[in-house]
């Protein structure tokens, strides 16, 4: 498109090419667009996935090893009633398959096309899931919360940064043994 831009003879078609540059370049900044794969889950599964963190976090659990409700119930601080059926509709999703001492993943992520409606929810539950840790008394991990004034320039340049940050993290995590759980959330975006 840059040689097009070039080559461009009328200032209409110069300006057309110029927003269509424009938008790939926004595009290209997002984080969904570096993310490969596919949903695990129908667009059906996905509403139920992404009502609660307990689906996710349930999911996520049995990838540790094979597990009984019992044990996920206590790793996730959750009566084993409710991980029993959250199990068992993990299950129906084939996320999660049924060995003799209990449940395995089946998949090891799940990730939405983008635009879609569950993701935004997702993100809401995770976010809820984070101010439920603070109000138990949570502390741990890395917090950071912070409102700035800069050029819309650096907006793009932090955002970049952030993006390849998660992008590294995505790979550390996908190569690490599955021993705990743990969760991230990053926003960055013009107020």
């Amino acid at each position: 498109m840059l040689v097009d831009l070039e080559r461009a003879a009328t200032p209409l078609l110069k300006r057309w090419i110029q927003r269509k540059l424009t938008e790939l370049s926004r595009e290209s900044r997002k984080l969904r667009s570096a993310l490969k794969g596919e949903s695990a889950v129908s667009q059906e599964n996905a509403i139920k996935y992404y009502s609660s963190w307990i689906y996710a976090g349930v999911h996520v659990a049995c990838m540790i090893k094979v597990q009984s409700p019992s044990e996920v119930a206590k790793l996730l601080n959750l009566s084993e009633s409710r991980v029993g059926r959250v199990i068992k509709e993990l299950r129906d999703m084939g996320l999660v398959n049924s060995e003799s001492e209990g449940f395995i993943a089946v998949s090891k992520g799940v990730h939405l096309p983008a635009g879609s409606d569950h993701g935004n929810s997702g993100h809401a539950i995770w976010r809820q899931k984070v101010i439920q840790y603070f109000q138990e008394g949570g502390g741990e991990g890395l917090h950071y919360s912070g409102v700035h004034c800069l050029s819309r320039a650096d907006i793009d340049r932090i955002q970049e940064l952030l993006k390849s940050a998660v992008l590294n993290c995505r790979e550390v995590i996908r190569d690490s043994p599955s021993e705990t759980l743990a969760v991230m959330c990053v926003d960055w975006f013009e107020l």
